[in-house]
């Protein structure tokens, strides 16, 4: 979409391409599918590479995964170091919405974090969502977070 022109300068959709974080001290490194960055506040030479959210622009507005041979992985809630990538998405960069495609059956399972406090959509443009705390899961995420989720099907 960037190459055709249908995106501004600004927004950044990278593939397979390291979002960092500072955690405890210790950097976080993740390589999302996909996702969407609406707004990089730096030059794009300067994140080239790898993007590092709330210093160099937006919080992805969402993060795509492909289910992996790595049974689980896109589903990890791991808190201790290195923190897995439901964890990491929710819980750190606080990006509003993830989703998980499994290319084997067409399934997309799609979580949007939500605000604690009022239950509505949180935020995610460039500032940490506001209370995220606990909600029920959608079909196939860990129960108990703050992502609520959708299953949608290749019409089986």
């Amino acid at each position: 979409m960037q190459l055709a022109g249908k995106l501004p300068e600004t927004a950044l959709t990278p593939t397979n391409y390291r979002i960092c974080a500072t955690v405890n001290g210790q950097v976080v490194v993740k390589a999302p599918d996909w996702a969407f960055v609406p707004q990089i506040w730096v030059d794009r030479a300067e994140v080239e590479r790898s993007y590092t959210p709330r210093l160099q622009g937006d919080v992805p507005a969402i993060v795509l995964e492909f289910l992996s041979d790595t049974e689980g992985h896109e589903y990890s809630v791991k808190e201790t170091y290195p923190p897995g990538k439901f964890f990491f998405y929710e819980q750190i960069l606080q990006v509003p919405n993830y989703g998980i495609f499994d290319p084997a059956t067409g399934a997309l399972e799609l979580y949007r974090l939500r605000d604690s406090r009022t239950g509505t959509p949180a935020g995610g443009t460039g500032t940490p969502a506001g209370g995220a705390g606990p909600t029920s899961g959608g079909t196939g995420a860990p129960t108990g977070r703050a992502l609520s989720g959708s299953t949608a099907g290749n019409g089986d």
